[in-house]
């Protein structure tokens, strides 16, 4: 299923924090309903202690961080390559 571009170049304009409560509704629309539900603290808990490994691969030399303008090419590029 392709995403029509008008609703992404509209998506695009919400102010950040908006996009990251839609983005963050995406992503809890993937998990499996197993009717085990977070609460609100606990997600943040959770979501913490991941951002804390990640960071801690980071500093470790255990993952390259790659530049967001470069990683934004590449996604719009694949995107694009998708299109009929």
């Amino acid at each position: 299923m392709a995403i029509p571009q008008k609703l992404v170049t509209e998506l695009l304009k919400l102010p950040d924090e908006e996009r990251g409560e839609l983005a963050a509704l995406l992503l809890r629309s993937l998990e499996p309903d197993d009717g085990d539900e977070l609460t609100g603290k606990e997600w943040e808990t959770v979501w913490g202690a991941e951002i804390d490994r990640r960071m801690r691969e980071v500093a470790e030399g255990k993952v390259e961080l790659i530049d967001g303008d470069q990683v934004d090419a590449q996604v719009r590029a694949m995107l694009n390559a998708r299109r009929p």
